[in-house]
C-alpha cells in the first residue's frame, strides 16, 4: 500500500506542471471567449438600436409631362406650365398658359380693349403694372416684375376662378418700354410672350380724348373724382362738354411725333410673335376679336364690356377752335383725321363663333364735314348696317334685330289690299327675324332685304315719315291738350267724354279745363264701333278650309294651346281613376 501510495504520489507530482499548463491556456481560452462575447453583444446592441429607429423608403415621384396634343409644332414653344408660389395650381397644372402684353398709347382704346379680354373666363390682364415708376427703374425690375406676373403670382382683380389660359398685362409705350425695347424684345423671344400692338389710326380724335382727359384730371367732373373711362350715358355726357383748345401751331408736330412713335413700336417688336389691332377696325369689324382670341389660343367665348364711348360727335363739335385746326391740317396727311368714322356709343361684346348683333345707324352728325353732299346720299343704306356687336344675351340680340327689321319692313294694313295679304306680309317678315336670330340663312335673308330696300326706298322713306308725324302730334297732343283739332278727336265727345273714331278706336276726349278724361274701364257696356267692314272675310275665300285650319292651329299654338294638350289631360284623367 505504501508503495502504491508513493507511486500515486510520484504520479502526482508528475502531473502537477501539466496542470499548471492547463490553466494558462484555460485562461487564455476564457479571454478569448470574453472578447468574442463583448463583439458579439456590441453588434447585437447595434443590430437592436438599428431595429427600433423608424425606416424611411424614399421614393422618387416623377411628374409625367403634360401633353400638348392637337397643338401644333410651331405653337409648342410657346406653351407654359407656371408652378406660382403663392398658391397651389394643382387641377390646372396641365392647362398651358400663353404669355401676352398688349403695347399701346392712352386713349387708344386699350382700356375698352382689355376688358373685353378679362370678361373671357380664361384670359388675366393685370392693367397698367408699369404705370409705378418703381417697376421700371431699370431692367432688373422690370424683368423681376414680369417673371411675376407671368408665373401668375400677380394677385389683381383679373385673377380668375377658372383656369387661366392666357395672362398678360397693358404696357404703354411711355412706360419704359420704347427706351428698353432691345432687352424687351430679347425677353420676349427667349420666354415666348405674345406680343398685341393696338394703335389708333385718328390720331387727331386720339389727342382730343387724351387733352380732355387731362383736363377731368385736374377737375374732377363728376363728384370731385377722375374718371378715365365711363359706364353710363351720363358721365360720358358731362365729360364730353368739354371741348379742348388746340395748339394749331404745334399741331403738326405733336402728330407727327404720335405717328413716329407708332411706327417705331411696330418696327421694334416686329421680330416678337404678334399681331397689329386699330381701335376703328375693332369696333367696325367684329371678326377681329375672333383673330385675337385664335392668336391667344383660347375658345371663343362671350365678351362683354361696359364701358361707354365718351366723344361721339364730330371733330368739328368737339374742338373749340376747330376752324384754325381745320386750316392748319387741311391738305396734308393729318386730314385723314378728318374723317371721322362711325363708332358705337357702346359696344359691349359679340356671342360665340363671333356673330354681331348690333345695328349702329349713321347721321347727319356723324358724317365727315368734307365730301358732306356724296355721303348724305348712301345714308339710307348705312341707316340700317349692322357693323358691331353688342346685347349681353340672346334677348338683347332678338330686340336689335327686330327693331331693325320693323324699320326697314314698315308697311301697315291700309297699304294693301285685303286683310290676307297683310298677315301673309306679316308672316313673311316674321320668318325672316326668326331665321336672323335663329342664324339660319343669314346671307340669303341679308341680300333679299337689301333688295327690298333698294326696290321700296321711297315707301320705307314715307313711312317713317308718317310716323315720325304721328309721335310729333301726339306729343304736341300730350303737352297742350286744348290745342288738339277736334276732327282728330272723332265725331264729339260722348257724355262719358270719351272718343269715337270712325275705326272704331277709342281715346280720351278733352274737356274743358285741359285735362284728359280717363279711359272707360270695368264692366260697363262699350260703345258699337261706327261702320262695319265692306267685307266681313277681309280678303279671306269661304271655301279656303284648309287656310282656315292652318291659321287657327298657328293662332292657338301662339298663344301656348294645342289640341293635343286637351286629349292628352283627358286621358290622363280617365286613367289616373284606374290606378286608385
Amino acid at each position: 500500500m505504501a508503495e502504491e501510495w508513493c507511486l500515486l504520489n510520484k504520479d502526482t507530482l508528475v502531473i502537477k506542471p501539466l496542470k499548471k499548463s492547463h490553466l494558462a491556456l484555460r485562461m487564455f481560452v476564457l479571454a478569448a471567449v470574453m472578447i468574442c462575447g463583448v463583439y458579439i453583444c456590441s453588434v447585437c446592441l447595434k443590430q437592436i438600436g438599428s431595429q427600433s429607429m423608424p425606416r424611411f423608403v424614399k421614393f422618387e415621384l416623377t411628374e409625367e409631362p403634360c401633353s400638348s396634343v392637337g397643338v401644333p409644332p410651331s405653337e409648342v414653344s410657346y406653351l407654359h406650365y407656371p408652378k406660382p408660389t403663392t398658391y397651389i395650381r394643382e387641377e390646372c397644372a396641365c392647362t398651358p398658359v400663353r404669355k401676352f402684353a398688349i403695347l399701346s398709347m392712352q386713349r387708344s382704346g386699350s382700356g375698352w380693349f382689355e376688358t373685353l379680354l378679362n370678361s373671357h373666363v380664361n384670359i388675366s390682364s393685370n392693367g397698367e403694372i408699369f404705370s409705378i415708376k418703381e417697376r421700371r427703374n431699370n431692367m432688373s425690375s422690370i424683368i423681376r416684375t414680369l417673371d411675376k406676373v407671368y408665373n401668375l403670382d400677380w394677385y389683381s382683380s383679373a385673377s380668375k376662378n377658372e383656369c387661366t389660359a392666357a395672362v398678360g398685362f397693358k404696357w404703354m409705350l411711355n412706360q419704359g418700354l420704347m427706351a428698353n425695347h432691345d432687352e424687351i424684345v430679347k425677353y420676349f423671344n427667349e420666354r415666348g410672350v405674345y406680343a398685341i400692338l393696338l394703335f389708333r389710326r385718328n390720331l387727331l380724335r386720339r389727342l382730343v380724348s387724351q387733352l380732355a382727359n387731362d383736363h377731368d384730371r385736374r377737375t374732377k367732373q363728376l363728384n370731385g373724382k377722375h374718371r378715365a373711362h365711363v359706364h353710363s350715358e351720363y358721365e360720358a355726357n358731362v365729360l364730353a362738354k368739354y371741348k379742348p383748345t388746340l395748339n394749331a401751331t404745334e399741331l403738326m408736330s405733336s402728330l407727327k411725333t404720335a405717328n413716329e412713335c407708332v411706327t417705331n413700336a411696330l418696327d421694334y417688336f416686329n421680330s416678337t410673335r404678334h399681331i397689329v389691332l386699330y381701335y376703328e377696325d375693332l369696333i367696325l369689324n367684329h371678326t377681329k376679336l375672333v383673330d385675337v382670341l385664335k392668336f391667344l389660343g383660347v375658345p371663343q367665348r362671350l365678351m362683354v364690356s361696359r364701358h361707354v364711348k365718351i366723344h361721339k360727335k364730330p371733330l368739328s363739335k368737339q374742338v373749340e377752335n376747330w376752324e384754325d385746326v381745320y386750316n392748319a391740317i387741311k391738305g396734308t396727311e393729318a386730314s385723314m383725321g378728318l374723317q371721322d368714322r362711325l363708332e358705337p356709343n357702346s359696344v359691349v361684346g359679340w356671342a360665340d363663333k363671333g356673330a354681331s348683333f348690333i345695328m349702329i345707324l349713321a347721321s347727319d352728325s356723324a358724317l365727315p364735314p368734307c365730301n358732306q353732299g356724296s355721303q348724305r346720299r348712301q345714308r339710307g343704306r348705312r341707316l340700317s348696317k349692322m357693323v358691331a356687336a353688342s346685347g349681353t344675351n340672346s334677348w338683347a340680340k332678338e330686340m336689335v334685330i327686330r327693331r331693325r327689321i320693323a324699320n326697314i319692313f314698315n308697311k301697315r294694313e291700309d297699304d294693301f289690299p285685303s286683310l290676307k295679304d297683310y298677315n301673309d306680309y306679316l308672316e313673311e317678315v316674321e320668318d325672316m327675324t326668326s331665321n336672323l336670330v335663329e342664324g339660319i340663312d343669314v346671307a340669303a335673308i341679308e341680300a333679299k332685304i337689301a333688295k327690298y330696300q333698294e326696290e321700296n326706298a321711297e315707301q320705307i322713306i314715307n313711312a317713317r315719315a308718317r310716323k315720325a308725324e304721328e309721335l310729333a302730334a301726339a306729343l304736341r297732343a300730350s303737352q297742350n291738350p286744348s290745342s288738339v283739332d277736334p276732327a282728330d278727336a272723332g265725331p264729339g265727345p260722348s257724355s262719358q267724354g270719351v272718343g269715337v273714331g270712325s275705326q272704331g278706336q277709342y281715346a280720351p276726349a278733352a274737356v274743358p279745363g285741359g285735362l284728359m278724361q280717363p279711359r272707360p274701364t270695368g264692366m260697363a257696356p262699350q260703345p258699337v264701333p261706327v261702320g262695319a267692314p265692306a267685307d266681313p272675310l277681309q280678303g279671306y275665300a269661304a271655301e279656303d278650309e284648309e287656310t282656315m285650319k292652318l291659321r287657327a292651329e298657328r293662332g292657338a299654338r301662339a298663344g301656348g294651346w294645342t289640341i293635343e294638350l286637351s286629349k292628352r289631360r283627358a286621358i290622363e284623367e280617365a286613367f289616373s281613376g284606374i290606378w286608385v
